[in-house]
């Protein structure tokens, strides 16, 4: 599994709130249950310790079990004890509050950790102890959180919301800008990321022509875990709990394999690439306009005279024809009036200003259609549009 930026995915708000979460439940409740899916993100256990620290339990006793791991003995060990059932811990006065933390390695380990948890919460209705017993389990079926007056259950699925992936990608990319003096890459990894850090790190690790090329340059990360991206569940880590969206890889997964829902998720995968565009070219190109303009300060002059030399120059606009203000012109606009005669004679730069406005029509026009731009589109205007204007 990809390790994540543990410090700085645990500032986030969700995470830290996970970990209040813990916090407040075990001042209230003798017995935790965490739910997790089968990928929780690194340093989980660490948090879980973090939480109880701050209600003022530390040093818990940290228990992996394995199959065939006796519990009560493993427990016993650590309270002086040959042996401590789930019953006689529920009335174990430890003379402060203490926990125990059970961590199951694999399904039949889970079961005997579930099965001890069981036997604690029956017997805590009629105890005095101050012990509390927390135990991570992943099967899937709570999926959110619940609680009663004797247990809690805490579900986390570890996943970043639009914002927080947002600011975790710009803050492990904050001095990779790219290609050229764009933030598309930026932009594509926080899309393409969905709600998964781990996924984000990946992604991050790539040249920047693997992140133009987007969605296919998937693929490869697909055979890490076939049979994971294949799933659609919160076990699998391939939902969370509020987002609308599929993880990218099984998005991706469905868009590359033959079924009734193929071309929805090749259009979702699509989406994430012409969002990211929406957001880092348009004000790029916005930001240059005016530079563009300047270059092309004569032949508007004489475009402007043609029009009638009234300061405005004539310009469809949908189904009429009116006059703006040459700041206002478009670079569609600029392409079209590349083919009059005003636009005859051109310098090498005036040319190459025309190349760079027939190249940004093309791509605010996909973008103006909801389409995802060729990257080779892209790669070409970030060019021409850097070696004109800096």
């Amino acid at each position: 599994m990809t390790e994540i930026n543990s410090s700085l995915y645990w500032s986030m708000p969700g995470p830290a709130e996970f970990i209040g979460r813990i916090t407040d439940a075990s001042r209230n409740a003798r017995a935790i249950i965490l739910s997790f899916t089968d990928y929780p993100p690194n340093g989980v256990w660490h948090a879980v310790k973090t939480a109880l620290h701050n209600a003022n339990i530390n040093e818990p006793v940290e228990l992996d079990i394995s199959e065939g791991t006796n519990i009560p003995v493993e427990i016993g060990m650590h309270f002086s004890n040959g042996v401590m059932p789930a019953e006689l811990l529920a009335h174990h006065k430890h003379g402060y509050q203490h926990a125990v933390i059970l961590k199951a390695n694999g399904k039949k380990a889970q079961k005997s950790c579930e099965k001890y948890a069981a036997a604690f919460v029956s017997a805590i209705d009629h105890s005095q102890g101050d012990v509390r017993l927390i135990v991570g389990v992943h099967d899937g079926e709570n999926q959110k959180d619940g609680f009663n007056r004797t247990f809690h259950v805490i579900a986390f699925d570890g996943a970043l919301s639009d914002a927080e992936i947002e600011a975790y990608v710009t803050q492990r990319m904050v001095t990779r800008g790219g290609p050229g003096s764009t933030r598309l890459a930026r932009h594509l990894v926080t899309e393409y990321a969905g709600f998964d850090p781990a996924l984000a790190e990946q992604l991050i690790s790539f040249d920047t022509s693997r992140i133009l090329a987007l969605p296919e340059s998937l693929t490869p990360l697909l055979g890490t875990n076939l049979l994971r991206w294949s799933k659609d569940s919160w076990l699998a880590g391939t939902r969370a709990e509020g987002m609308v969206e599929a993880h990218p890889l099984l998005e991706w997964h469905r868009a590359t394999h033959t079924g009734n829902d193929q071309a929805a998720f090749q259009r979702a995968a699509d989406a994430r690439y012409w969002r990211a565009c929406l957001k880092a070219l348009i004000p790029w190109l916005e930001e240059r306009r005016s530079k563009i303009l300047k270059i092309l300060d004569t032949p508007l002059c004489r475009v402007e005279k043609a029009h009638g030399g009234t300061g405005k120059i004539t310009k469809k606009k949908g189904d009429r024809m009116v006059g703006v203000p040459r700041e206002e012109l478009e670079y569609n606009d600029l392409a079209y009036f590349a083919s009059t005669k005003e636009f005859s004679g051109l310098s090498n730069q005036e040319f190459a200003a025309v190349s760079v406005c027939k190249k940004a029509k093309f791509v605010r026009d996909d973008l103006a259609h909801l389409r995802r731009p060729p990257a080779t589109s892209i790669e070409s205007l970030i060019a021409d549009m850097d070696r004109l204007v800096s």
